[in-house]
């Protein structure tokens, strides 16, 4: 009982037939092809060799990063007004804010990713100039890195502005392996009384000496991986998750959003309670 190699494999890999004729094949995000020596668990015993899961352009398989889905719920009280510097930054990017800007009294999340701890901050303004405080936005950002304006070099985001309902925004994690993960803000009361927000799944590309290039290119060119379908915001594995405001379920709109269907707004139809399970597009 154990981890072994096959010695007489019942198949092998379609590119290998492929390449013994000339071909050229390029295989993206699958599995077997991401160039990666296999090793038997706690040893350096090579188990199958990355000759064969190489292809002639390999994107490997995306790796997820230990860091799951999480939905957030913040009140005013956790809220306080923000500090001469990040004011200084919001106006400096641009970001104005009509009435005064108030920042998290602490770190809203903090993770573990490649050894390394990671916190993450938010800024509320107000974007509606109306004489009123009536905050309706939020901007996302590590402290250690302060508000960053929108970058245009990828995989770099900047720091994350979103309103509520608009479609999630991608947030890249600085000094990381090229990873990210997104935002979906699904409630802001004006005077930040209940504020309710989801961070996505952090995923990445991993790297390999057969695929250095290959990511580099994506990452540069594309942007980081973007988190992919969560099996745990369906099964409601994560506690975390069960925040959301009540929508009723007869206004869903059924939409198309990677290979998951979500539902606009945050609601799963198919069910007449509206306590229903929330999903975040």
């Amino acid at each position: 009982i154990g981890v072994s190699d096959d010695g007489e494999p019942t198949a092998k890999p379609l590119w290998l037939t492929l390449r013994e004729q000339g071909r050229k094949v390029v295989a993206a995000s699958f599995p077997g092809a991401d160039g990666a020596d296999v090793l038997k668990p706690g040893s350096a015993e090579v188990l199958q060799s990355h000759t064969l899961r190489t292809v002639d352009y390999t994107v490997p398989f995306g790796g997820y990063g230990e860091v799951g889905s999480r939905g957030f719920q913040l009140t005013a009280a956790e809220f306080m007004p923000a500090s001469e510097v990040l004011t200084a930054q919001l106006e400096q990017n641009g970001t104005r804010s009509f009435s005064p800007a108030r920042q998290t009294r602490k770190p809203i999340d903090r993770f573990i990713l490649d050894n390394k701890l990671y916190k993450l901050q938010l800024v509320a303004i107000d974007r509606t100039d109306d004489q009123q405080a009536n905050y309706d936005t939020l901007v996302f950002f590590d402290p250690n890195q302060g508000l960053q304006p929108e970058s245009t070099q990828l995989p770099k985001t900047g720091s994350t502005v979103m309103s509520v309902s608009e479609a999630s925004k991608p947030f890249y994690i600085e000094g990381s392996p090229e990873a990210g993960t997104r935002f979906y803000v699904s409630e802001i009361a004006p005077d930040l009384s209940r504020v309710r927000f989801a961070r996505y799944s952090v995923n990445y590309l991993p790297r390999h000496a057969a695929t250095a290039r290959e990511v580099a290119e994506i990452n540069q060119n594309i942007g980081f991986l973007p988190p992919q379908p969560d099996y745990r915001i369906t099964q409601r594995s994560n506690p975390a998750l069960s925040i959301s405001p009540i929508w009723s379920w007869r206004r869903c709109t059924r939409i198309r959003c990677g290979s998951l269907w979500t539902i606009r707004r945050g609601w799963r139809c198919g069910r007449s309670s509206k306590t229903a399970m929330p999903i975040w597009s």
